[in-house]
């Protein structure tokens, strides 16, 4: 491969890797607005059932504890979305991490890639000059051979 083939190939990874990263902030947002939308709703709901208990007085004993359950069932749903949602961002935080160690490893490795790329061009640049200072010799040296056989003769 050449050296701008595996320089596009390590930007393209790290457009990659820095897409996931949106795509993981995004969905954490999407996610903690959901919840907060949720909470609001259950908030809203146990607020509205804990003031028909408070005037309603007169409720019986089994309509209360009605009540009362759907409001531990209320409080288990929170709960469990607080606790999917609090799952969501670690793993979002962790696959940022991932990514973001990808991206570093790459641009390292893009720097190495950079730093032996203009050591080729400088060995080439010698390689080069070593070629010319041969045929240069090669030249002089035909010429001095062609005058000492003018000159033995």
């Amino acid at each position: 491969r050449t050296y701008w083939e595996m320089e596009t190939k390590l930007r393209n990874n790290i457009e990659e890797k820095e897409d996931q990263v949106m795509r993981l902030v995004a969905e954490r947002d999407r996610l903690s607005h959901e919840l907060g939308r949720v909470k609001r709703a259950l908030d809203e709901e146990r607020q509205r059932a804990c003031q028909e208990l408070e005037q309603s007085a007169s409720v019986g004993d089994a309509k209360l504890e009605e009540m009362k359950a759907q409001t531990r069932q209320k409080d288990a749903t929170i709960s469990k979305l607080k606790s999917a949602y609090e799952q969501a961002i670690m793993k979002a935080a962790s696959e940022k991490s991932k990514c973001e160690a990808a991206i570093m490893g790459e641009r390292q490795a893009k720097e190495f890639l950079q730093k032996q790329s203009q050591k080729l061009c400088r060995l080439e640049s010698e390689l080069e000059e070593a070629i010319a200072a041969k045929a240069k010799f090669e030249a002089s040296s035909s010429k001095y051979a062609i005058e000492h056989n003018n000159l033995k003769r």
